[in-house]
């Protein structure tokens, strides 16, 4: 709301606000349902009775009816219709304010409600952009921390699990994404697995009992994490998720604790995983620790790859914490910290804007040795994105030459900019290169007949022209223009372009 109309909101009478509001909500069924179901969440926050479904049954039904259009004078459903998602996730959120408050109950009202609405138009809902995937997997997780809840009871968690079931079966028609899968589970299991309860009270140290767990056993583990989190219930927290291997968990609840030390050794001793490493080091960042968070992602840098994870994705996580430390180190005024995170970020993409964040942080007296350290790298590389633009940003214009010389020639794209910038800079300098490579990449277009391209043709041959021009070989570019347009002159859009080329050069 902007400040404007807040404003103009306040200075009304309570009595005129609500004859607004009212009359709005008259002409505006959509919005009719929409404040039903605010009005439900805040009474039920403020007075701590349990939630009125009937507001949200109604906004749901109303948000997933499909829309009706008219053939020779009747009406039919239309096949497929667009869902409004970012409603639909609203209502999520209001469910997560209630979990949040500890109230199971109602946040059920919701999304119990919610997945049978999305259970009866499965078959409907235009799925180009997989969000109704995305929503029955939030669900799925949000319902199963909800049942698990001490104010749930068995009876409300048997039902839930009839209606998930339901809903799954008809979704499965559809998809076989196994849709609530996770908390049919978790209403069916909760509490009740044998030897749970003594691992909580501290009476077992191993979990599952057998020593291993699946996927789906590691998904209803982080359920019940989840929901003991909600219930303030730390120490059982921490048994379950040392037990259970949630490492990354455990150490995160440690720094919530304000155990630090705690939370550090778990890390050094257990956490492998970059993104692990990150997501505990920026944690105890926020408690202020700024020294021991940096020590922390440090560390992380300097742990060797996770042979079990892809190599793309241990690179992508890695580079990340790099960043992160050399972003962090730099504003904490730990300049050692962050260059040598800085070319760890560097080494890892190669790309021009951790170049540049390089030479920010470096030091003027050293930058000369670090810069020569990350251009060796970045030529030696088999393949930089960034390789061209990073060398001609230094001078290093024949390093640049040399880099294109040497690569495949299929991987030379008539329309990357950097290309262009490259010739465009050689032309003073290489003017030889220049006019060759322009006519290399012109050529391809030209005798495959790409006559869409043909401006792009023409937009390299005067690259070309520029470098016979300077060499001061106008007429051997003269020459060539004449075979060109011998060569291809049924080729009535390419002659156009020569011919005008032909006369401004």
């Amino acid at each position: 709301m902007s400040s404007d109309i807040r404003t103009e909101l306040e200075r009304l009478s309570h009595a005129a606000l609500i004859d607004l509001i009212d009359g709005h909500a008259r002409d505006d069924d959509r919005f009719k349902t929409w404040l039903a179901t605010q009005l439900a969440i805040q009474n039920s926050l403020n007075d701590g009775a349990g939630l009125d479904p009937a507001p949200f049954e109604a906004r749901i039904a109303a948000l997933l009816a499909p829309p009706f259009v008219g053939f020779r004078g009747g009406y039919r459903h239309d096949t497929l219709f667009e869902v409004d998602y970012e409603a639909l996730d609203e209502l999520v959120a209001q469910a997560n304010t209630l979990l949040t408050a500890k109230d199971g109950v109602s946040a059920l009202a919701i999304l119990i409600p919610l997945a049978r609405g999305l259970a009866e138009v499965a078959g409907n809902c235009d799925e180009r952009e997989g969000c109704f995937e995305d929503l029955l997997a939030i669900l799925n997780e949000r319902i199963a921390v909800a049942v698990l809840l001490e104010s749930v009871t068995r009876e409300s968690c048997d039902n839930a699990c009839d209606s998930l079931s339901r809903c799954q079966y008809e979704i499965a028609k559809y998809s076989d994404s196994g849709a609530f899968e996770l908390a049919i589970a978790a209403a069916s299991r909760r509490w009740d697995d044998p030897g749970l309860e003594d691992l909580l009270a501290g009476r077992g140290s191993t979990w599952p009992l057998i020593g291993s767990s699946d996927a789906d056993e590691e998904r209803l583990t982080a359920a019940r994490l989840s929901a003991l989190d909600v219930m303030d219930r730390h120490q059982e927290f921490l048994r379950f998720s040392f037990a259970a291997k949630h490492f990354p968990a455990h150490a995160g609840m440690l720094v919530r604790l304000d155990r630090i030390e705690d939370a550090i050794d778990v890390a050094r001793t257990h956490l492998r995983a970059p993104e692990d490493v990150l997501g505990l080091a920026k944690a105890v960042w926020d408690t202020g620790r700024c020294d021991v968070a940096l020590d922390l992602g440090g560390w992380g840098i300097s742990m060797p790859p996770d042979p079990d994870t892809a190599a793309y994705t241990s690179a992508h996580a890695w580079l990340t914490l790099c960043r992160w430390v050399r972003d962090r180190a730099a504003f904490a005024g730990q300049p050692a910290k962050a260059l040598s995170a800085a070319i760890g970020a560097f080494e890892t993409s190669l790309a021009r804007e951790d170049f540049r964040a390089a030479a920010k942080i470096c030091e003027p007296h050293q930058w000369d040795t670090v810069r020569e350290e990350l251009l060796g790298r970045l030529i030696a590389a088999a393949y930089a994105v960034d390789r061209i633009d990073i060398l001609l940003d230094e001078g290093r214009l024949d390093d640049a030459i040399a880099s294109i010389e040497h690569a495949n020639p299929r991987l030379h794209y008539a329309r990357d900019e950097a290309l262009v910038r490259l010739t465009n800079a050689a032309l003073k300098a290489r003017p030889e290169w220049a006019a060759g490579f322009a006519v290399k990449m012109a050529s391809p277009i030209i005798e495959r007949g790409r006559s869409s391209r043909y401006d792009l043709a023409a937009f390299w041959l005067e690259r070309a022209a520029c470098g016979f021009i300077t060499l001061g070989r106008t007429a051997e570019w003269h020459h060539y223009l004449d075979a060109l347009m011998t060569t291809h002159r049924r080729k009535h859009r390419l002659m156009g372009f020569l011919r005008s080329l032909s006369s401004r050069s």
